[in-house]
């Protein structure tokens, strides 16, 4: 071999070596994003196994948000053929029902997120044969936000049934509207009762939700956080802590570690203080959204020791940055509210009107709404006692991280209910606390 050709080579191997380096080098230096959670997507309405008389309109309404992203579109579909689409809130697609053939149909909505990521619910309905006579309107209405700081918007989706085609909305401030699902600001705080009157030929209906609007004063501070599941919960800054303003409902331990579902009675009587466990009230999944899990004391502290201190430092069934709180930071908040430290170090029922200022403005029993002027939103989710559920509607109970003193299958909570404005502390089988495997719902506090 000559030496020009001895030349050649060696710039050709050369190159491939530098090439090979140059592939390896960039590949170590990749750096991958986090996955993207899929986003959440649940159909409020119709409900599932709903009869619909054929000619009435259907408004498909969809909560749908997305934790780590935005929502880009959520897209409606009827046996598989697409309708249309939803671009912003309130996410909804108004299907005429009047071409349509009696019998099932299987609606579908598909939230996509701004990474590709999608999340699907489908739920069955029933068009009937229309009724002899039409009927007048049913009002109904719901709301994106309930506890707002002034300035901010919410969002009004009308439910009402039998086909009206008038609306008027009073927003408890003097302002009206007479669109089918107005946006308004709030630009002072305060606390608004919202009405809508509905009409057709046939009549007219009106619903009142007093108080159901909560203007913070002074401002709230709020964000969001997600669960392992992805999620999504609200969180409010009331005095130097966050909290949720969410019940948890969680089905995993942050690591992954799924936690068990316990649905027969019998089963969960057989429960020892030490066992991990959740359920939905009366083990229906329709419950979940709204209200949240209901777990056992372990599981709420996923296996960790009692804790007094503030913060607790039990980061528990909570997610990443997040803890359950102990009885000293339930504490910490009542007196926020307006306890004196006798009246939160006490029993029974405690306080003026914190409860209320705890409770949500919708929701509870015999007149038992709060202000919910903190902005923690408290809902009636019931409880779990030796398996048996009750309650819903009427009370609630969150845990702590703090057991009764050397009394080990007994740990403190707090409990609202809608014939008090105050905050209960109270006893069981003579002890202060309740046994660690009732089910009663949590509350995550930031680190």
């Amino acid at each position: 071999m000559n030496i020009m050709k001895k030349v050649i080579l060696r710039l050709f191997y050369s190159a491939m070596t530098l090439g090979i380096f140059l592939m390896f080098t960039n590949g170590c230096n990749k750096t991958e994003e986090p996955a993207n959670k899929p986003p959440d997507c649940n159909i409020t309405n119709p409900a599932n196994g709903n009869e619909i008389e054929k000619n009435m309109p259907v408004t498909i309404s969809v909560n749908a948000a997305d934790a780590d992203g935005t929502i880009k579109e959520v897209v409606f579909f009827i046996d598989g053929f697409r309708l249309g689409a939803s671009v912003s809130l309130p996410y909804h697609y108004d299907w005429d029902t009047e071409w349509e053939d009696l019998g099932n149909y299987r609606i579908k909505a598909t939230a996509y997120d701004n990474r590709g990521g999608s999340t699907s619910d489908e739920i069955t309905i029933i068009l009937t044969e229309p009724g002899e006579n039409q009927e007048s309107p049913v009002a109904s209405f719901t709301a994106n936000l309930t506890s707002i700081s002034p300035g901010s918007s919410v969002q009004f989706t009308d439910l009402s049934a039998n086909k009206p085609d008038n609306w008027s909305w009073d927003f408890g401030d003097g302002i009206t509207s007479i669109s089918q699902h107005p946006s308004y600001q709030f630009p002072v705080a305060g606390t608004f009762t919202i009405s809508l009157t509905v009409a057709n030929i046939y009549g007219a209906d009106t619903i009142t939700k007093n108080a159901f609007i909560t203007v913070l004063e002074g401002g709230a501070e709020t964000s969001s956080v997600a669960d392992y599941d992805g999620n999504s919960y609200n969180t409010i800054k009331i005095g130097d802590q966050w909290w949720m303003a969410d019940n948890l409902k969680t089905t995993h331990f942050s690591d992954g570690t799924e936690i068990p579902m316990v649905e027969s009675d019998l089963d969960w009587i057989n429960l020892d203080y030490t066992d991990k466990a959740y359920c939905y009230y009366e083990n229906s999944n329709a419950y979940a959204n709204h209200y949240g899990a209901l777990y056992t004391w372990a599981a709420a502290m996923n296996g960790a020791a009692t804790s007094d201190v503030n913060p607790s430092g039990i980061k528990g069934i909570c997610p990443d940055g997040w803890h359950l709180p102990s009885d000293a930071e339930w504490i910490e908040l009542e007196m926020y509210l307006g306890m004196s430290f006798e009246e939160a170090d006490a029993f029974g029922w405690r306080g003026t009107d914190e409860g209320s200022k705890l409770k949500n403005n919708y929701g509870w029993k015999n007149n038992g709404n709060g202000t919910n002027s903190s902005g923690f939103s408290a809902l009636p989710a019931g409880n779990r006692f030796h398996g048996t559920f009750e309650g819903l509607g009427e009370t609630t109970r969150y845990w702590s991280t703090t057991e009764y003193i050397n009394i080990t299958h007994l740990a403190f909570n707090r409990t609202l209910d809608d014939n008090h404005s105050g905050v209960g502390w109270f006893q069981a089988n003579h002890y202060y606390g309740y046994p660690k495997d009732f089910g009663l719902s949590v509350r995550c506090v930031k680190d």
